[in-house]
């Protein structure tokens, strides 16, 4: 029962700071709409909360399946790595090929989420120890 709850805790956590980053970054390199981004503050904090709010989702649920899979590293790997291709497919099936921020945020969601999942594996795998 302890890695029902740590699990999901790290995921959300380590999963929201990447996502902030990632569309923080995102929102800087974006200079469709006119000149770049870079000087304006109010689309970089919309991006990094949008970041860590669809981050910390994405990591929560990352952690869940973790902790009822009872992952170890490789298989925590593997179950956010999947994540993120199961992400990357959808966006880059639905998405139009002139959409460069949206694929590279596809891109970049496999990597992110494979760290996540491996993240709270790893580090709620003492837990797993203690309760059996």
């Amino acid at each position: 029962m302890n890695r029902l709850l740590t699990a999901p805790s790290v995921g959300a956590f380590v999963g929201a700071i990447e996502g902030g980053i990632v569309f923080r970054t995102l929102t800087l390199i974006d200079s469709r709409s006119g000149p770049w981004l870079g000087g304006n503050d109010t689309t970089i904090m919309i991006g990094l909360v949008l970041g860590l709010i669809c981050g910390g989702f994405a990591g929560a649920a990352i952690g869940v399946i973790v902790a009822l899979t009872k992952a170890r590293w490789l298989l925590g790997l593997l179950i956010g790595t999947l994540a993120g291709l199961m992400i990357a497919a959808y966006i880059f099936i639905t998405g139009s090929p002139d959409e460069d921020i949206l694929r590279m945020l596809g891109g970049l969601s496999i990597p992110c989420l494979g760290s996540v999942g491996l993240l709270s594996a790893v580090l709620t795998s003492f837990s797993r120890l203690k309760s059996e």
